[in-house]
């Protein structure tokens, strides 16, 4: 056999200690677990049931030790890389951990057949089982297939073959036409007949050409030429011919042959060339190659009437081969039996097992679906493999810590790591090689690694300074000595370092300041030290970074400090002067000499180039509102396309640009690959090869460009079930629904099994919507009321690239109106009008006919009377006119009262204005805020209140019984009350507060009293705001915000949320049941930014609008939610507007109060 194959795991040293340790572990365990393997192989057909028996146990027993000590052996030694792997199990929702078979249907759900829970479909996040409680007669599944019209076909373990149409199960078996009930393995013929293989039965063809309903069956036997009843795999080739795999060997089945009557069966056996008779699965290449995997004799290669074999001599890590994958980069994977995958990629093997990620060893089925992701189905559940972007490397590949520091590239390409207390790893690309203080290292704890021009290597750790590395004859470590004088300044313990163009070194420690050591001096005079002493804005500098133009920039925990060395001074920079966050953490330049520092809290801040050497320096920043996942940026690192990649504290993000302008944030998290999820800090660098590495907190991270490839596959969109007031509903084609059937819930998915958790819909109802609904992750939508007319829902998803339908999924459906809306009871009510019409107008003419001459009769006697009742009327015509000169003069007495009740009033509105507080009096240095005050009337029941104490602000909003005259009264009470209870008695607790307030107001209104008829009280949102320091500090921080409220609740605006605080549901003072009330006070915690609003009931209750309906909450939370960016003295404006056009010519219902304070 002729060796073409190279194995390409990594040497390592092998373990023997722990080798012996993991054997002692596992044999007292090894009857139990041979025992259970023996039944589990006979039921794979790796052993035969019939020639089992005691006498060849001792022959099992050790051939299956040997497979375990080399299995152990495997898994002690290689390399042991991290791949990108996700794993699904029972914890995930499978209904049994081992998967036997997998198949993608055309709608892209993912199947899955498990050896005792049945079979499931997965759309990436939830599995729907289907076991013998939906109608499968076996629960052990053994093949999935589905057939070219979309119907499923399942193959069970003693419960026949089942066909899924439609949501329908159709079963066959023994008992109507079946030759067995164990289904091995299902394949479609070019004529559209099922060939299933049985154990013990052959292989039964099912044809249909009579229909689903009355499929003939024919069999083929060992009596007719097949090699053994006992059949694992059945494959329907390109030239029309059947490859079977049996228990004894290969069988070709020829169509052409049967109809000639001739021996249709060609057999391959091992004294043809097979390396082992029992055959358990077959692959066919374009060139007519067949792939046979073996269960002992690895893979063979059948071709032109020759086998050439790959075994585990050529590499492949195990001989039992149940399934083969050849995926769209034409590479082999092996899925073994106990060994794991083996991959064939142009001549070269590579083994992944349990410790490169993958859930299990034991491997029963690999497929790639539409979007590239291998699928591998194991004794432990499914693992879904999305490339090799990324690579994680840690302790268990002999990393000396999972904690990285520190990343360069020596002159050798070997990549340079620092870590945490394990010192430095050097790394060749096959392995790693530590060095520790016990090799001469100055400290374990490495946080920065420098490469000079020279090729030299630095190292600077925390806590033993700065050593240089020399291989020359021996590996040593030079420790880099500074004066005496100096030692005491922290200079050891060095967080980054950096050389300049000069070939001076500077680097930078935690409290020492900045150390500059020039190499072409002398010892003595070689160093320089600059602290804040010197113009250095703070001795912890955590980057330094030199521009283009030989300026040192410096990044600390209060700042930029930049070093002009020709002027030997430092210019400071803080977010006075734009910076959006002191805690600078990582410096870089990009090719337009642009500098970016990232920031710990503030995001990126871009200062533009030429805005350097204008003096008006131009930033620009990049926080969570332009999409990044985290506003503490950790590292910053450059790739060969410009794209800025950054890492924090929830992974990394790509940066990529159109210009100046961003084009677009890449998030990379556990689920794609990047398992180290949080980095440290400067630890990114893109080496020699275009690759980047990254540091985290759980191992070495490596991303290869070339991996990264988009998904391209839009999802497959599918409108999944139709709910009618919740309740699940079919979905004809031509769906008309009555008036009164018009709640209607669509569930709909978005099939990407590459990211699933990411896929974003759009949908939009033609008929109800206007536009497309904004972006969203839930996967059901609602529409309630809708009235009669024609509608099509329409929805679209976009997948974890950002690839969208170009067609979204339609579904048309009608609603009728009521009877009494039709056209036909129109037509109905329109001819019993006309003819009720008719009828009245014949019977009102022969009415007026009658009446017309007893009227003629009358005439003439009432002429009399009208000329007496003429004089009569000009006699009370004249008393009329006196009676209209005296109701003249009675008006002008009433409009004169009036203009003196108004005149009252009016004064009064300056008395309630006079007793509010001073509106600027609430503006504070911390925060700003503004009040929209509307009354109804001249004076108003809504009153704001106001009041300082000491480092304390309360402020209310308070909405009195009624508005006008009497609410103005009721906030007069309320008024004086709270002055007295905050200002005399110094309660600033809001729930106490309220129940004093709750209490003077019965008091004074005398509603304790029996007969006492006063209903008046007042709604109210109360807080009172703490601050660190006095209320006039500029530098001041708002420190607990606390809230009670009756009636009436707080709204809070925090980032991208809005939260409504509800008050107590009892009101001030009022006739109530309870003689005392206890009003809930609640802690809100708040930080700059955010805004909260207190509110009367007027804006929300008032009237308005298209249709004149109330403004209700919902739409004033959505008010409030859109404008939550802009400043709060503009929102005033907003809110004035707003009103306004809402109400357009409705008269205001009631006093307005909106209070709005940002922090």
């Amino acid at each position: 056999m002729v060796k073409l194959y190279t194995r390409t795991t990594s040497p390592q040293i092998v373990l023997l200690t722990e080798l012996r340790m993991q054997t002692i572990q596992t044999c007292h365990q090894l009857w139990v677990l041979m025992n259970t393997m023996q039944q589990y192989w006979i039921s794979l057909q790796i052993i035969d049931p019939c020639q089992y028996s005691v006498k060849n146990t001792t022959r099992f027993l050790s051939t299956f030790i040997v497979f375990l000590l080399s299995w152990l052996l495997i898994a002690t030694t290689g390399f042991c890389q991290t791949y990108n792997f996700t794993s699904y199990s029972i914890d995930a929702g499978l209904p049994q951990s081992q998967v036997t078979s997998l198949c993608q249907d055309q709608y892209g759900y993912l199947w899955m057949g498990t050896l005792g829970g049945g079979v499931c479909k997965f759309n990436g996040k939830n599995f729907k089982v289907f076991s013998t409680k939906n109608g499968l007669k076996s629960n052990s599944i053994r093949d999935i297939f589905e057939d070219k019209a979309g119907n499923m076909w399942i193959g069970t373990e003693g419960g026949g073959l089942s066909m899924f149409s439609d949501d329908s199960i159709i079963t066959y078996t023994t008992e109507n036409g079946l030759s067995h009930n164990t289904i091995f393995s299902i394949t479609e013929d070019n004529n559209g007949a099922i060939w299933v293989t049985t154990y013990g039965g052959g292989i039964t063809r099912i044809q249909f050409e009579n229909g689903i309903s009355q499929p003939t069956f024919s069999y083929f036997k060992e009596e007719d030429g097949l090699l053994d009843n006992r059949v694992n795999i059945v494959h329907q080739a390109k030239d029309g011919k059947i490859l079977i795999g049996t228990r004894r060997g290969l069988n070709i089945y020829n169509p052409s042959d049967e109809r000639a009557g001739g021996n249709a069966f060609e057999s391959y056996t091992r004294e043809d060339g097979l390396t082992f008779n029992s055959i358990l699965f077959i692959h066919e290449e374009d060139d007519g190659s067949i792939y046979l995997g073996t269960s002992g004799g690895g893979v063979n290669i059948f071709k032109d009437g020759k086998f050439t074999a790959i075994t585990e001599e050529d590499g492949i890590s195990s001989n039992f081969i149940f399934s083969i994958l050849k995926d769209r980069r034409d590479r082999f994977w092996f899925g073994t039996y106990g060994g794991g995958i083996s991959i064939l990629d142009d001549g070269k093997i590579t083994n992944i097992t349990t410790k490169n990620g993958l859930c299990n060893d034991f491997v029963n089925s690999i497929i790639q679906d539409r979007e590239g992701n291998i699928w591998i189905g194991t004794n432990n559940g499914v693992s879904k493999f999305s490339g090799n972007r990324f690579l994680t490397y840690s302790s268990n590949d002999n990393l000396a810590s999972n904690n990285i520091f520190s990343i360069t590239e020596d002159e050798n390409k070997n990549i340079w790591v620092g870590t945490k207390g394990g010192g430095i790893s050097i790394f060749d690309g096959t392995q790693f090689i530590t060095y520790t203080s016990k090799n001469g290292l100055c400290h374990d704890m490495v946080y920065s690694i420098l490469k000079d021009k020279n090729n030299n290597m630095w190292v600077g750790s925390f806590g033993g300074g700065v050593c240089s590395f020399s291989n020359k004859d021996e590996i040593s470590f030079n420790p880099l000595l500074i004066p005496e004088e100096s030692k005491a300044q922290n200079h050891s313990f060095v967080l980054c370092m950096n050389e300049d163009s000069k070939g001076n070194l500077w680097y930078g420690t935690n409290n020492g300041g900045i150390v500059k050591y020039n190499l072409s001096k002398p010892q003595e005079e070689a160093f320089s030290f600059y602290t804040t002493e010197n113009g250095l804005k703070s001795n912890i500098v955590i980057s330094i970074h030199e521009d283009r133009k030989g300026n040192v920039w410096i990044g600390t925990y209060s700042g930029i400090s930049k070093y002009i060395p020709s002027e030997d001074k430092f210019i400071n920079y803080t977010t006075d002067d734009g910076l959006s966050h002191n805690t600078i953490i990582s410096i870089i330049e990009d090719s337009n000499e642009n500098l970016w520092f990232g920031t710990y809290g503030g995001g990126i801040c871009k200062l533009n180039a030429e805005s350097i050497e204008s003096g008006q320096l131009q930033w620009t920043i990049y926080s969570h509102k332009d999409g990044l996942s985290s506003d503490n940026i950790i590292l910053m690192v450059f790739d060969e396309l410009k794209n800025l990649w950054i890492g924090t504290n929830q992974g990394i993000e790509r940066l990529s640009f159109n210009g100046t302008e961003l084009r677009s944030v890449k998030h990379y998290g556990k689920s794609e690959g990047f398992l180290g999820i949080e980095t440290n800090q400067n630890a990114g660098f893109m080496d020699s090869e275009n690759n980047l590495w990254f540091g985290t907190v759980d191992g070495l991270v490596k991303y290869n460009p070339d991996e990264d490839k988009p998904n391209i596959n839009e999802p497959i969109t599918r409108i999944t079930n139709l709910r009618i007031f919740l309740k699940d509903a079919k979905m004809p084609s031509d769906l008309v629904l009555p008036y009164d059937q018009n709640h209607l819930t669509f569930d709909y998915i978005g099939l990407c099994l590459t990211a699933p958790e990411n896929v974003l819909y759009q949908y939009k109802m033609d008929g109800f919507d206007k536009e497309w609904m904004p972006f969203t992750k839930e996967n059901y939508v609602t529409y309630t009321n809708l009235s009669q007319g024609e509608y099509t829902f329409s929805v679209k998803a976009c997948n974890n690239d950002g690839v969208w339908n170009t067609n979204p999924t339609q579904y048309s459906f009608s609603i009728t109106p009521p009877f009494w809306q039709t056209w036909w009871f129109y037509t109905l009510c329109l001819a019993t009008l006309v003819i009720s019409i008719s009828a009245f107008i014949k019977i009102r003419i022969k009415k007026l006919e009658e009446t017309k001459k007893i009227l003629e009769e009358k005439v003439a006697e009432r002429t009399k009377e009208v000329v007496a009742q003429k004089e009569e009327i000009e006699k009370k015509n004249l008393r009329l006119e006196d009676a209209n000169e005296e109701i003249a003069k009675q008006k002008d007495i009433v409009d004169l009262k009036n203009k003196d009740i108004t005149d009252s009033i009016t004064y009064a509105k300056q008395i309630q204005e006079a007793i509010l507080p001073n509106r600027a009096l609430i503006q504070n240095p911390s925060l700003s805020s503004f009040i929209y005050y509307q009354p109804k009337d001249i004076v108003s029941g809504d009153f704001y209140w106001f009041s300082q104490k000491e480092n304390k602000i309360v402020i209310a909003a308070v909405d009195c019984t009624g508005h006008g005259v009497p609410g103005a009264f009721m906030s007069v009470v309320g008024n004086t009350l709270l002055n007295q209870i905050v200002n005399e008695n110094n309660i600033t607790k809001p729930s106490e507060i309220l129940d004093n307030l709750h209490i003077g107001v019965r008091t004074a209104l005398r509603q304790d009293e029996k007969g006492s008829g006063s209903r008046d009280g007042m709604d109210i949102a109360l807080c009172t705001i703490s601050f660190e320091k006095n209320l006039d500090d500029e530098t001041n921080q708002v420190k607990s915000l606390q809230y009670a409220g009756a009636n009436r609740p707080l709204f809070h605006v925090s980032g991208n949320e809005l939260n409504t605080i509800k008050g107590t549901k009892f009101a001030i003072g009022g006739l109530q049941m309870d003689e005392k009330h206890i009003y809930s006070n609640n802690d809100v915690p708040v930080k700059p930014g955010d805004s909260i609003y207190l509110t009367s009931d007027g804006y929300i209750d008032q009237f308005g609008g298209p249709y004149g309906k109330k403004f209700m909450t919902r739409r004033f939370k959505d008010f409030l939610f859109e404008n939550r960016e802009m400043p709060i003295e503009d929102q005033f404006s907003m809110f004035d507007q707003s009103f306004s056009e809402w109400k357009g010519e409705i008269e205001q219902l009631d006093d307005v109060l909106v209070i709005g304070i940002k922090f």
